[in-house]
């Protein structure tokens, strides 16, 4: 059976590293995976995703409608530009936060209200809203950890050794912010499990 996960938000928030880091700990694990990019306006701050796809074999890396098993989203709205990928089954973990796009600081679109309550009437109901930010700036007096914090709640939704996800942040993040990256990792686990303070 394969697996699909997505992974979205905007251009500079560390979701190709963050990309590389589940693909190296699924391949680990003795999957096949497959993964696929779309950058966009990153410079700018737009829109950008990932799609990993994993089982026994794997032909494509583009996630079919209806079939993502995990959204990791870091940006809210960027929630919801994806639900033709979803299903009632779908796991998604939400940052909580709101990086508001230029048609909406322009005055052209509103920034859509309550997100979570978007997701729910439209039969999106296994939802973890996670203060990634916050938790990464209390812990770090930064918000770059926040995308490994987002790791290490996903960590949780799936059967992946730990050993094997510590050994994919060694391997995919510069020597010198390891430490700090693993501690990120455990304050996400900690986060889903209910024992983050």
């Amino acid at each position: 059976m394969i697996k699909n996960i997505l992974l979205s938000g905007v251009g500079g928030q560390g979701i190709i590293t963050m990309s590389k880091i589940i693909t190296y700990a699924l391949f680990k694990n003795g999957f096949d995976v497959k993964k696929s990019e779309i950058h966009g306006l990153s410079q700018r701050g737009g829109s950008v995703t990932s799609m990993i796809r994993y089982g026994e074999k794997v032909w494509s890396p583009v996630i079919p409608d209806n079939n993502a098993d995990y959204v990791i989203s870091l940006e809210k709205v960027e929630t919801l530009r994806y639900t033709n990928l979803y299903s009632s089954d779908t796991s998604i973990i939400i940052n909580n936060l709101e990086l508001k796009p230029i048609t909406v600081t322009a005055g052209k679109f509103d920034y859509p209200e309550n997100i979570e309550k978007i997701l729910s009437d439209n039969g999106f109901s296994n939802i973890h809203t996670v203060n990634a930010v916050e938790k990464s700036i209390k812990h770090f007096n930064s918000q770059r950890f926040s995308n490994i914090i987002l790791v290490g709640c996903f960590s949780k939704l799936i059967d992946i050794e730990e050993k094997l996800w510590i050994s994919a942040i060694e391997a995919n993040i510069k020597s010198k912010f390891v430490e700090k990256n693993l501690k990120a990792f455990e304050i996400g686990k900690k986060i889903i499990t209910g024992d983050e303070k």
